[in-house]
């Protein structure tokens, strides 16, 4: 522990520290505290009446030989302790020792009580009345200071011999010379031997020391030191002493700088009421004992006391530091609040989360947060709530009712996993253990599959077992089987049980019935029998190729929709129809032969002329063209300028984005149609286009697109009208359709759905061209025309016709090339 020694004597104010220690007090230029002089000695005498001392960082006083010292008021002859307040005195003087803290302020002066001291020395000064502690105060267990007899054994800096006095000689003047120039050579060797020394503290010391051998010579802010071993020692209020060891080397330079550091914050605290706390400062845990500060970095602290039944305390503390001591006194608060529980009937055993706390009535103290009550009695059931408290309050519960304890009934059947209501309520299947309400009639009822409803009434007393086995009589269903073939043969759950045709008396529960026959497929039917009526299936077996198309036409819808929008409508032509026109019908060509055909696979048709925009989905420069002086290129008017191979190779590229096999192939840079028939999509056949146009969706064969009589009495197409009549010889008669060309496509009334069946733009077909007579009355089924030619059939007519020869239905027309007013819709079967 380091101290400072503030010392006030006639000859002024000094401060010193523990490394000065022995101090030795008397009269005279050479001890530490000099007493006043009362006798006014001759000048150089020097009295040392005594030593102070540590022993065991205890201070004493050891009186010199024959010294006349008195402690408190009473002379000593041997050591003493000093305690703070004591007073030493000596021939008209006072020395004063108080303690605060780790200063010590020695105080010397003259006695108040000196004149009766001068008057008799041969009487011992009157007593102190301040309490002494001397050695026989302190006690045998107290360790006494041993006498300071030889002060080189006990310090580092030898003391007076006790008794002794300075005596004066008179040297020769030769002699006084002699030790002069020994000194001015001594010291002419230590300034050009010594080592610049500069010694820099911050922040500034109240007391700065350099101790070492050979000691060092101060000149202005430097320091002046032989090559050794030194201690830098400071000193300054609110900082931990500086006590720093170094060794200077020849011929250096040193510049030595050092920073005191600052004492702590200390913080009192005192925490009521006493319980186990734990306190956080700036959310790290300190430890803390009451009779002990706590020590505070400098700055803004959070402190924190935490503790299981109180609530927190928090608190911001400025702390100055540098020793600075404070107190704080806190009081906490209690965490918990009041809670009176009771119960009907009282007596209940009361569980805190868990935890048995005695019996209702019961108060109790129940800490803030949530927690689980519950509350239980012999004979009764028990009660469960959840429970959320609030430090501080106060609160009685409702009365908590426990209901008498359910008695249960061990239910088994036979046979097992029989359905269990309990008064019309599920409860599952057996085996059941079944809590029921006590002292009251209840009605079971059993049910499984095949079997009888089994009923029983069951009362049970609180908290009794009862166990009840109950067997379930089986009931009976009757089940007429047909099967075509008529010797197919049945099993039952997996159980061959004969011919399948049979009347079957079957337990009325759910059973697997399999028809099979070698060469068809097996049947499965799921039967229940039902008691008191009869069921009757009649199942026919399908080879695997029926199999097949039963499958494929399942799968047909009313319509598809294509990759890119388009949609398709599903058409199932029936039986056989004509072709072409009769020779004598009003406009007929050469080549309208009339033809029997029959459409034996069901196909799906676009129910739109293709437009530009989609078609540039394709093929993205696509350019339709003009039309006298009218645009053919919007994005709904219907592609045209399409060749038919181009228009081929589009529903190749439509096919591969559904995933459709391709239904054309290219050779020699020609498409041609890959047989048999794909279901990818493809140019319509002629025949599939006549039925849809003419046959489809009407009573009769259809020989206009309107139906009968030309010219149309309403706009149910585009044709050739007035709009266009300056440059086209031949228009409808007093027909406008609104549209000079070709128009959006779907702008006009559908038929069946379909849109421009029969105006708007002309139809590329898939079949090859060709003028042949035909065959009237043999049905050819599905044509699909030459398999090689020149030209292709082109069916429908547009904006460019206008006569009642070409507006017919029936009107056949070719073409190799592109055209204005040619485009296509697409096609492909169902499977």
């Amino acid at each position: 522990m380091s101290r400072l020694f503030i010392i006030s004597d006639p000859r002024g104010e000094r401060r010193l520290t523990d490394s000065d220690l022995p101090f030795s007090l008397g009269r005279g230029p050479g001890v530490t505290i000099a007493l006043p002089d009362p006798e006014h000695r001759r000048a150089g005498h020097e009295q040392i009446l005594g030593w102070i001392a540590y022993s065991e960082d205890h201070p004493f006083i050891q009186p010199a030989d024959d010294a006349e010292l008195y402690h408190n008021r009473e002379r000593i002859t041997a050591s003493a302790w000093l305690k703070s307040g004591d007073g030493l005195q000596s021939a008209g003087g006072e020395i004063t020792w108080e303690v605060q803290g780790d200063q010590v302020f020695v105080r010397s002066q003259e006695d108040p009580l000196s004149a009766g001291i001068r008057a008799d020395r041969t009487q011992d000064p009157p007593p102190w009345e301040a309490r002494m502690r001397t050695l026989d105060e302190i006690g045998e267990e107290t360790p006494v200071p041993a006498p300071i007899l030889d002060r080189s054994a006990a310090y580092t800096r030898p003391l007076p011999r006790v008794g002794a006095r300075p005596t004066r000689h008179r040297k020769p003047l030769k002699v006084f010379l002699g030790l002069a120039l020994i000194l001015l050579v001594a010291a002419a060797a230590f300034v050009l031997t010594a080592t610049p020394l500069e010694i820099s503290v911050e922040p500034a010391p109240d007391r700065l020391t350099v101790e070492g051998f050979p000691p060092t010579f101060r000149l202005g802010g430097r320091h002046l030191a032989l090559p050794g071993r030194y201690t830098v020692r400071a000193e300054k209020p609110g900082y931990y002493p500086l006590s720093e060891t170094f060794t200077l080397i020849p011929g250096e330079q040193a510049r030595r700088r050092y920073t005191l550091e600052e004492r702590p914050g200390y913080l009192y605290l005192r925490v009521r009421p006493e319980s186990d706390y734990t306190v956080f400062v700036d959310q790290a845990r300190r430890e803390h004992h009451p009779d002990r500060p706590l020590e505070l970095v400098p700055g803004s602290r959070r402190l924190r006391i935490a503790t299981d039944r109180y609530l927190p305390f928090e608190q911001t503390l400025d702390i100055l530091g540098k020793g600075e001591e404070r107190r704080l006194d806190v009081e906490l608060r209690p965490a918990w609040g009041d809670i009176h529980l009771d119960s009907d009937p009282p007596g209940a055993e009361i569980e805190l989360d868990g935890t048995v706390l005695g019996h209702t009535p019961k108060t109790l103290e129940v800490l803030q947060g949530d927690h689980v009550v519950r509350l239980s009695k012999p004979l009764h059931k028990a009660h469960t709530l959840p429970l959320q408290v609030t430090a501080g309050e106060t609160r009685t519960l409702p009365t908590i009712v426990l209901p008498f304890a359910d008695g249960i009934v061990q239910l088994s059947s036979q046979p097992e996993g029989a359905t269990v209501t309990l008064d019309e309520a599920y409860l599952g299947v057996t085996p059941l253990d079944i809590p029921l309400a006590p002292n009251q009639r209840h009605t079971l009822v059993l049910s499984h599959p095949g079997h009888v409803n089994r009923e029983a009434r069951v009362q049970l007393a609180p908290t009794e077992v009862k166990q009840l086995d109950l067997s379930l009589n089986p009931s009976y269903g009757i089940v007429f089987l047909k099967s075509t073939p008529a010797d197919a043969q049945l099993r039952i759950d997996g159980q061959p049980a004969g011919k399948a045709s049979r009347r079957l008396r079957l337990p009325t529960r759910a059973h697997e019935l399999t028809i099979h026959k070698p060469g068809f497929l097996s049947e499965r039917l799921r039967v229940t029998p039902k008691a008191g009526s009869a069921q009757r299936f009649d199942i026919i077996l399908n080879t695997p190729k029926g199999a097949e198309a039963a499958a494929r036409k399942a799968q047909m819808t009313a319509t598809k929709t294509t990759a890119d929008g388009q949609k398709l409508l599903l058409l199932r032509p029936g039986g056989a129809f004509e072709m072409g026109a009769p020779r004598g019908e009003p406009g007929r060509r050469a080549n309208e032969h009339r033809r029997r055909v029959q459409l034996t696979r069901p196909y799906y048709l676009a129910d739109r002329e293709l437009t530009n925009a989609r078609y540039r989905r394709f093929r993205e420069q696509h350019d339709s063209g003009l039309e006298e002086g009218s645009d053919l290129n919007t994005a709904s008017q219907p592609v045209v300028q399409v060749a038919w191979d181009d228009a081929a190779r589009y529903c190749n590229w439509l096919s591969a984005r559904d995933g459709l096999p391709p239904a054309y192939e290219e050779k020699d840079g020609k498409m041609r149609l890959i047989r048999p028939v794909t279901v990818g999509y493809r140019l319509p056949t002629e025949a599939e286009w006549v039925y849809a146009a003419r046959i489809h969706g009407r009573r009769d064969t259809a020989r206009y697109p309107w139906g009968a009589g030309f010219p149309p009495k309403t706009k149910t197409g585009n044709y050739a009208d007035a709009r266009i009549a300056d440059v086209l010889a031949v228009t409808v008669p007093g027909y406008d359709d609104g549209y000079r060309v070709s128009a959006p496509v779907g702008s006009f009334p559908a038929h069946a759905g379909f849109y421009d069946l029969g105006g708007n733009v002309a139809e590329w077909t898939g079949d090859y061209y060709s003028i042949g007579p035909g065959e009237a009355k043999k049905t050819v089924k599905n044509p699909q025309g030459p398999k090689t030619g020149e030209h292709r059939v082109v069916k429908d007519v547009g904006w460019k016709h206008g006569s009642a020869g070409e507006l017919r239905l029936a009107y056949r027309d070719y073409s190799n090339k592109p055209r204005t007013d040619l485009g296509f819709r697409i096609a492909r079967y169902a499977y």
